[in-house]
């Protein structure tokens, strides 16, 4: 990865970079080991991670809704996560300590007096509170956003919305 994002940067340098100091150039071993650590901290991997939609496990949230984790960040707790409700299903209000997206991907779901449609987004700030959430039919969301403990308790693959 390194490389690739040389070639970048030198692309959009152009020859900004050869002017620079003799003194100002870092050493070819530093200058590859700066870049190694700013991958490490910007978290970008080698490949790209795929989960199968049959990867993974559901976990019980609560009664009729259930989590699945896609990826998380320990460090952060930032996560994306699919979130499914059966019918009748729901969550309450509750406060956001940091930003949370909704997407809702299928179904129907109802976000305190919003009624949102699949492809809509709701985005939740902090220091709001959102909700509750309902679902008449059931629903599947997508959601990123600071996720706390990851619930144990497995559950069986859901039925298709």
């Amino acid at each position: 990865m390194s490389a690739e994002i040389e070639q970048v940067l030198t692309q959009l340098l152009g020859d900004a970079a050869d002017q620079l100091e003799p003194r100002c150039r870092p050493e070819p071993a530093r200058r590859l080991a700066l870049w190694q650590r700013i991958e490490q901290d910007v978290g970008f991997a080698d490949e790209h991670r795929h989960l199968p939609a049959a990867g993974g496990d559901w976990r019980v949230l609560r009664e009729g809704v259930l989590l699945k984790l896609l990826q998380r960040d320990d460090a952060s707790g930032q996560a994306h996560y699919l979130v499914r409700y059966s019918a009748g299903s729901g969550f309450p209000r509750h406060p956001q300590r940091t930003v949370e997206e909704c997407l809702l991907v299928a179904g129907d779901l109802r976000i305190g007096d919003v009624e949102m449609r699949v492809g809509d987004l709701q985005v939740a700030l902090p220091g709001t509170e959102h909700g509750p959430l309902l679902s008449r039919h059931g629903a599947l969301v997508y959601v990123r956003g600071v996720l706390g403990q990851v619930p144990t308790q497995r559950a069986d693959p859901p039925d298709p919305l």
